[in-house]
């Protein structure tokens, strides 16, 4: 029929709301090829809180690629994250998060893609958070913040295919470096903003075949802040606990803690050397092997003015390297693409490694995903 239901929307687990269900609906072309009016409610058994959102998307192309959306949402958010608008993800980073950020936030955007690969998005909105941890952000009484924020997000990725599944744009692989630029304008006095700033942030992605050792892949990102803001809008590295015993996300710190480190500039290097199957492979059994070497450098002004949390600094670098065999085991999704369970061993050096090999050490599960 004309409604569509949002599957991702129906059931998902995470470390603050435990479980969660709700329902999501969206109009399709059997209604609209024009707009589309969707919806979502849910409720978490683990915080007790309702969420829900409201969204309108105008199209200006019959592939839907040229679009304005009107959005309202009440939901919740991790802290301090790197937000690449134009990259989508399935696999969040709050499944793992201990901290949480309700959030209240209605704006709208411009997606556009002026030319081939080129995918760009203008937006504006006002964002109400409030921290569900104790933070106190120096000098302010309130701990509720408030930003209005005007953002410009470019992705150029040359020879880049793409799909829709379950509302997410899905990005085949491509040999060729893709580049994404994040800029976004903070406001105080403009309704109701309370923050005036400059937030960067850049990515460079590259995979390309290597003769005789497989492919090689590496990711370079960096980001600056021009003025002190609070917590939720500066940087923590991509991290799950480095004792954690599953992976799931691809650059990100194996070993590193979550939240464990705190920036307002910072510069990520991810590099991974794929090597290919091992001798054997079945319909199920796909086993690959590759080694990882992850390194962090970052800064923050003023460590000082953030208050009842704990954190460190990136100023004299984190190091790790490890050894994954994914693949292991292949599950088919719908019959579109390929989830691989895998195994990692990881190890954490330098001057910001533990005090002891055990601390160090993190043995765990890996997931992919391939078409």
């Amino acid at each position: 029929g004309p409604i569509d239901w949002m599957i991702k929307n129906s059931i998902a687990f995470n470390a603050h709301e435990k479980v969660r269900l709700g329902l999501g609906l969206v109009s399709n072309r059997k209604l609209s090829k024009t707009f589309e009016l969707g919806g979502y409610y849910a409720y978490g058994f683990g915080d007790k809180e309702w969420k829900y959102g409201a969204n309108l998307a105008l199209f200006f192309d019959k592939y839907q690629q040229n679009r304005l959306d009107f959005w309202y949402r009440k939901d919740i958010l991790v802290p301090a994250v790197l937000d690449y608008q134009l990259s989508d993800h399935f696999l969040s980073a709050r499944l793992f998060s201990d901290r949480i950020d309700n959030y209240k936030s209605k704006g709208l955007s411009f997606d556009n893609r002026p030319i081939k690969y080129l995918s760009t998005r203008l937006s504006f909105g006002q964002q109400q958070v409030f921290p569900t941890y104790d933070y106190q952000y120096v000098g302010e009484e309130d701990t509720n913040y408030t930003f209005t924020e005007a953002a410009v997000a470019i992705r150029f990725a040359y020879n880049e295919k793409f799909s829709r599944f379950l509302g997410y744009n899905i990005f085949e692989e491509t040999a060729f470096p893709v580049l994404e630029l994040n800029y976004t304008r903070g406001f105080d006095n403009l309704w109701q903003g309370e923050y005036a700033y400059d937030k960067w942030i850049f990515s460079l992605e590259h995979r390309f075949p290597t003769r005789q050792f497989g492919e090689t892949h590496y990711r370079l990102e960096a980001g600056y802040i021009s003025k002190e803001v609070p917590f939720s809008r500066l940087f923590t590295a991509p991290a799950f606990g480095n004792q954690s015993s599953v992976q799931l996300l691809s650059n990100s710190f194996r070993t590193m803690g979550a939240f464990e480190f705190l920036s307002d500039k910072f510069l990520h290097f991810y590099f991974r050397q794929d090597f290919g199957s091992l001798l054997f492979k079945t319909k199920r059994i796909h086993p690959e092997i590759a080694v990882e070497h992850n390194i962090a450098f970052g800064t923050l002004s003023n460590p000082e003015f953030h208050q009842d949390i704990a954190f460190k600094t990136l100023e004299k670098g984190f190091f790790e390297v490890g050894v994954v065999i994914n693949d292991l085991v292949r599950i088919n999704y719908f019959g579109v693409l390929y989830y691989g369970l895998g195994v990692g061993a990881f190890y954490r050096y330098g001057p910001n490694a533990l005090p002891t090999f055990k601390e160090n050490k993190s043995i765990q599960l890996t997931l992919t995903t391939s078409f």
